[in-house]
């Protein structure tokens, strides 16, 4: 992490220490790392805008029992989210690589064709659980 902070990148995961992953954020958004590598933890509960989003892939590997899962709608939006965020940037720029049989999905889902519904009601107890 150090080699990278010192290039001016850096990378940020649930599994890195909480205060490696503060000092990314902190590092981040006042400017001092251009390039960001990260899994979708970052784009939930955390608000770093950036002016361009490049989400490598739509499928994520969920351990041995499940394999290869996609990514559902609403953290794709998520991450999409953090690209040109009003304030912070004039405009902003998302990019999705996935493979072709998906790329329509995705297209649709960009422009807000998609439905996507929150998973929240069905979890309320458990998430609010997780916070207390």
């Amino acid at each position: 992490l150090q080699r990278c902070l010192q290039r001016g990148m850096a990378y940020h995961h649930a599994g890195m220490d909480a205060s490696d992953r503060r000092l990314v954020e902190q590092a981040f958004a006042s400017g001092m790392i251009r390039a960001l590598c990260a899994t979708s933890t970052l784009a939930m509960g955390v608000n770093l805008p950036a002016h361009l989003v490049v989400i490598k892939g739509t499928s994520a590997w969920r351990g041995a029992g499940v394999g290869h899962q996609e990514i559902d709608p609403g953290t794709l939006l998520q991450m999409m989210g953090r690209a040109g965020r009003p304030g912070f940037d004039t405009s902003g720029t998302a990019v999705i690589m996935t493979d072709s049989k998906s790329k329509s999905r995705y297209e649709k889902l960009s422009v807000g064709l998609e439905t996507v519904e929150s998973r929240l009601p069905g979890k309320l107890v458990e998430t609010i659980n997780t916070e207390v």
